[in-house]
């Protein structure tokens, strides 16, 4: 089943891509979904997305439907005109509200799939502001990347002290649990449930310029039940 398509018109389409979907085949493990493929089973062979975002990231994914499309808005990813925004929750809150985070990126040698900040990677920057925080120990952050590098994000975010909530790898995969922030807490059961479980990272939305109309066009992914409902607690709790 496709997720929920965003936007369509005659050249391109989004989706609204839900954590724990590839956008492409694994190079490893070529049985697990993914996003492409599901759009080919459904009739689109002729679609073709115009980038990635990684597995655990929710938002927003835009396909182009002919090659015309995707070259044009393509080479607006290579040349880095396309205006790119996420939210995250991410602990403990940063001490600068606003600041832009310059570290350049490599592959770990030491571990694969993973990226360290390397004076020999490539250039890689990243726009942040705190939206909101509580108690200093969690922070709504926007993030505005200038680069495209594998896990900037959560790289850049870990590399000021403040990595994205539920990331295994920059971070932490300790869930956000409700005992952490309500007061008196008391359970109800053996095992507390998670308010939140997966990597606090979303997509939420893309500025282009439509390749027919040359017009500006920004497509934004509404917020997963998940992340809502993390917030949500956070607000009245904590």
């Amino acid at each position: 089943m496709l997720p929920l398509v965003i936007y369509e018109d005659e050249a391109i389409v989004a989706f609204a891509k839900p954590s724990g979907l590839l956008v492409v085949r694994d190079r490893w493990d070529h049985e697990l979904a993914n996003l492409v493929d599901l759009v080919h089973e459904a009739g689109h062979a002729e679609w073709s997305n115009v980038h990635r975002i990684d597995r655990d990231t929710s938002g927003v994914i835009l396909f182009a439907k002919h090659r015309e499309a995707l070259n044009h808005v393509a080479r607006q990813f290579e040349e880095r005109t396309v205006a790119k925004t996420y939210v995250a929750l991410v602990s403990p809150t940063p001490k600068s509200t606003t600041g832009t985070i310059d570290a350049p990126l490599a592959d770990d040698p030491r571990r694969r799939g993973r990226m360290i900040v390397g004076h020999r990677g490539a250039e890689s920057q990243t726009d942040y502001e705190v939206l909101e925080e509580w108690r200093g120990r969690w922070a709504w952050v926007q993030l505005r990347p200038r680069t495209g590098r594998t896990h900037q994000l959560r790289v850049h975010m870990a590399t000021l002290g403040s990595p994205i909530v539920c990331d295994p790898f920059y971070g932490s995969a300790a869930p956000l649990l409700l005992s952490q922030f309500k007061r008196n807490y008391r359970p109800t059961r053996d095992v507390e449930p998670p308010q939140l479980d997966r990597l606090a990272l979303h997509a939420e939305s893309l500025a282009i310029t439509h390749p027919s109309t040359a017009e500006p066009l920004t497509i934004s992914a509404p917020l997963p039940d998940d992340l809502t409902f993390a917030l949500k607690q956070l607000r009245r709790y904590a």
